[in-house]
């Protein structure tokens, strides 16, 4: 098995990773404490980037599983567009999986906001890898019981060049990404992302 894109649990004791086994890989969690590695996705699809939400309870992957949320998948993978990637969250306990994103483009480096229920995660769909803002908010208001208006994913950045590899501080009063400039790859800065206006193309 080969091992990549660690994530640690809020709860500091867990360690969300990729595990790459044969063609496909899974997302896995080892207990830094008793010692024990348990799988969470196991199927066929290529899952990546696990981010955890502030809870520890959910994580956040990216996933070629399109429609074939729950895994299962009797076809060829040959048929299957496996290079379309979205976003998908899944119970650490109930092994659960939900998808978030179901666009015509691609999806990639999900993390989750800590003090606001919203993802960040990269999107090419202008032909360019910029950030997106996606509010995750319930059907209902708590409440009042009443059904709430769906804020749609946007974009908070319109670069020429790309960008990937977002991650959040701790009070998400900064993200730090990599950017394509010139001939290679730097760190760049956001202040405060989740008071940014969405960005046309």
């Amino acid at each position: 098995m080969v091992f990549f894109s660690a994530a640690w649990s809020p709860k500091g004791n867990e360690i969300a990773f990729v595990g790459h086994v044969g063609s496909s890989s899974d997302i896995y969690i080892y207990d830094v404490n008793k010692h024990i590695t348990r799988k969470i996705t196991d199927d066929i699809f290529t899952d990546s980037y696990p981010s955890w939400n502030p809870l520890g309870t959910e994580i956040v992957f990216v996933s070629d599983r399109g429609e074939h949320v729950n895994g299962e998948f009797n076809g060829k993978m040959v048929d299957h567009n496996y290079s379309q990637t979205d976003i998908y969250t899944v119970n650490v306990k109930t092994m659960q999986i939900e998808r978030i994103t179901a666009t015509d483009h691609n999806e990639s480096h999900p993390i989750w906001a800590n003090t606001k229920n919203s993802l960040f995660y990269t999107s090419d769909y202008n032909g360019v890898w910029n950030l997106f803002i996606h509010p995750l908010q319930d059907e209902f208001d708590p409440e009042s019981g009443e059904e709430q208006e769906k804020i749609e994913p946007y974009a908070v950045t319109n670069v020429l060049t790309g960008l990937q590899q977002p991650t959040l501080s701790g009070n998400d009063d900064m993200l730090i990404f990599a950017g394509y400039a010139g001939i290679g790859w730097d760190l760049y800065s956001i202040a405060n992302p989740l008071r940014m206006p969405e960005k046309k193309d």
